[in-house]
């Protein structure tokens, strides 16, 4: 807690059986780590096509979907991958 702002670090699993809403949630997607390679430079060969277009994009969707349920009306949503691929950020 500092000042009038509490910060809570929860999880999905967490959040369902409650009926909280917050003013701001903040979304750290599962992403394809693009925006890393320079400093993982292994990550490039981890990352799959399949996994990219087809996977991620849905998954972090969905998890964008069910945060979007805990934002209070006129709260503010915030999502946030490293990733610096359209598919993965302004396509979701």
């Amino acid at each position: 807690e500092r000042g009038n702002v509490t910060i809570e670090i929860m999880n999905s699993s967490t959040l369902e059986a409650s009926c909280l809403e917050f003013d701001a949630v903040l979304v750290d997607a599962p992403c394809s780590s693009s925006g890393v390679l320079r400093r993982r430079p292994s990550q490039r060969w981890e990352i799959t096509q399949q996994e990219v277009f087809a996977q991620l994009p849905y998954l972090q969707l969905s998890i964008l979907e069910k945060a979007a349920s805990f934002v209070r009306k006129g709260g503010r949503l915030i999502y946030s991958t490293c990733s610096v691929l359209d598919v993965e950020n302004d396509g979701v």
